[in-house]
């Protein structure tokens, strides 16, 4: 199991310049103290070449591999850390498995100050440490390694620095379950799509080559701006457990599906990434959450449209774009 870092910001008391203003606080934390605390590197196989198109590939490799660690530059900065395992001829770098019979040689290297204490730790459990700029240890035990820098007056227990485990003679896991196979049963005509948002976005219904799609402008003053294509389904809505999206994107951009009831009460969503290298998806209706507080579970027989909206999580207010849909339907899964 490979981990993340990640930030969830969403500012503190007087996050806003009208809050701010209305409280008398500055933005507590800003933006730049919270996410200059720590940051994730990941390990390329190839040198990048300072163009986001061309090195994506790279990066996105090495993050899917878990070829990645976190340092907490909160604590000290900058921080650097490789760790490799050695068997037989063959490497691995953390996030990967080491392939190979007999004992295992790990070591660790950082370049951190005296104080500081390097550790292995295999399944949570420190089997190794040294103070200075590297630990290393020899095992012949299955288990997933990984990496702390600890300094000891950091004023904090937290690792300064931790990796990403190495995987030492563990069984392979088991590949993920492909989408269910599923049969149609209602699918959205493309005539059937109309725009909907708030007072200050645009949503303009297009179509291109046949295909519809949504051309928005979120509005750049609203806290949270709406903009989305939405369609009515037949009444009663028939059975189905799923649904088949195909949708497109010239831009890297994520679509809230979601299903509405008829008087806008409840909704239930799914996001979805769209984009480049983007393709067909099935989504079950059981990964599909409430989007109100009461956390209602998913009523089939309460959806009377469906909607997708562009999701907020990477289009901030003022943002503007296009998405097409080339194909939506409902489906019922079928045994395999």
């Amino acid at each position: 199991m490979a981990a993340f870092a990640a930030l969830d910001a969403h500012g503190g008391p007087g996050r806003s310049k009208e809050e701010a203003g209305h409280l008398g606080l500055p933005r507590l934390p800003s933006y730049e103290a919270a996410f200059s605390s720590f940051s994730m590197r990941a390990i390329v196989r190839t040198p990048l070449s300072g163009n986001a198109a061309a090195d994506a590939p790279a990066l996105l490799e090495a993050l899917r591999a878990g070829r990645t660690y976190t340092t907490l530059d909160g604590v000290a900065s900058p921080g650097w850390l490789d760790f490799r395992g050695e068997r037989g001829g063959h490497v691995a770098q953390m996030g990967e498995p080491l392939l190979g019979v007999g004992p295992a040689r790990l070591t660790a290297r950082s370049s951190v100050a005296d104080q500081s204490t390097l550790l292995i730790l295999r399944n949570g459990r420190v089997v190794a440490e040294s103070r200075g700029g590297e630990v290393t240890t020899t095992t012949a035990d299955a288990g997933a390694y990984r990496v702390e820098v600890r300094l000891a007056d950091s004023g904090s227990r937290a690792p300064w620095i931790f990796s990403n485990p190495i995987y030492v003679d563990l069984p392979a896991p088991a590949p993920p379950e492909g989408p269910p196979e599923v049969a149609e049963v209602v699918a959205v005509a493309p005539g059937a799509w109309h725009g909907e948002h708030d007072n200050s976005s645009t949503a303009a219904p297009v179509v291109d080559a046949d295909v519809p799609g949504l051309v928005f402008e979120l509005g750049s003053k609203s806290v949270s701006p709406f903009a989305a294509l939405a369609a009515q389904l037949p009444q009663p809505v028939p059975a189905f457990d799923a649904l088949v999206a195909d949708i497109i994107s010239a831009s890297p951009r994520r679509v809230s599906v979601q299903f509405r009831n008829a008087d806008g009460t409840a909704r239930w969503v799914r996001s979805i990434y769209v984009g480049p290298g983007a393709g067909p998806v099935v989504l079950r209706t059981s990964e599909f959450g409430s989007a109100e507080k009461d956390g209602r579970r998913f009523d089939r027989a309460a959806v009377a449209s469906v909607l997708l909206v562009v999701d907020l999580v990477n289009a901030h207010p003022g943002a503007s774009g296009r998405f097409f849909v080339r194909h939506l339907a409902l489906a019922a899964a079928t045994p395999r």
